[in-house]
């Protein structure tokens, strides 16, 4: 009887260890936010301005940082390209509530932008954003764009953003 009840409680522990673990890996990778806020991503390997958007429409050059703030469907509408996963995310906001923050950058096409922090300034906010780079990156270049939801219930579209990318390789 207690090399089964050694069996059960050895497989108990091994559950609670990984439920426990899966817990704290989503913790670690979630952006710490200001209270009030909550935000959703998606991040994209190409350009998704639209080519009469207000950035000129020319790639970025590697390590050339470009952010701008979607108030409202018909700027989307006017400012995004028709990709299906940007059009998704854009119809999936609801802009009386929320807005859109679009961070973009040059670099390797292997890396992912990834969200890490959000904090308030006296007029606007602070995104803190970091490179996943894998081990080996290709040697090309390509327009990243991270899409930034943002739903703040304390405070409507700020007037300034700031944007710090830390990782490049």
């Amino acid at each position: 009887m207690s090399l089964n009840r050694r069996k059960y409680l050895a497989l108990i522990g091994g559950g609670f260890g990984l439920g426990g673990g899966y817990l704290g890996w989503n913790w670690y990778n979630s952006p710490t936010l200001p209270s009030g806020m909550a935000v959703e991503t998606v991040h994209v390997e190409r350009d998704v301005l639209a080519a009469n958007a207000s950035r000129d429409g020319e790639p970025l050059a590697w390590k050339e940082e470009y952010h701008t703030i979607i108030e409202d469907p018909e700027t989307a509408d006017s400012e995004l390209a028709d990709i299906g996963s940007v059009t998704e995310f854009i119809d999936n906001t609801t802009f009386d509530d929320s807005y859109i923050v679009i961070v973009q950058n040059g670099m390797q096409s292997d890396p992912d932008l990834v969200l890490d922090a959000i904090s308030r300034l006296e007029n606007g906010l602070n995104i803190e954003i970091s490179i996943d780079a894998p081990r080996m990156g290709g040697d090309d270049l390509i327009t990243h764009s991270l899409l930034i939801r943002i739903t703040d219930l304390e405070d409507g579209v700020p007037e300034t953003i700031t944007v710090d990318i830390e990782g490049y390789v």
